[in-house]
């Protein structure tokens, strides 16, 4: 196998199946993606032609915390992280204190 195929093995961080916290960030999605500390940047080319429809690689292989993986894809509007192909040139990064403010003063 081409070592660009590699397979790597993904550890879903455990908040992200659950229901509530879904919930809660569906109900903040808007506010996440217009917040001030929230960024918008280019895609690193060569990182997502190595990671191609895997949106969880790519962000492990740039050191996202896997705790906004799933949060990072709900503000991009990517239903799957297989949705990671050429057509996207730039992603949108919430800001990790924002997510946990939510999650704060919420009680999960």
């Amino acid at each position: 196998m081409h070592p660009m195929y590699k397979q790597k093995t993904y550890r879903c961080d455990a908040m992200a199946v659950l229901p509530a916290f879904r919930n809660l960030m569906l109900l903040h999605v808007d506010y996440l993606r217009n917040h001030p500390k929230t960024k918008v940047l280019p895609i690193d080319v060569a990182k997502r032609n190595i990671n191609l429809y895997d949106l969880y690689r790519y962000l492990s292989d740039k050191n996202y915390p896997e705790e906004l993986h799933w949060v990072i894809l709900l503000v991009n509007d990517l239903n799957s992280h297989i949705e990671l192909d050429h057509t996207v040139q730039e992603l949108i990064f919430p800001d990790a204190g924002i997510v946990q403010e939510i999650l704060a003063t919420s009680g999960i």
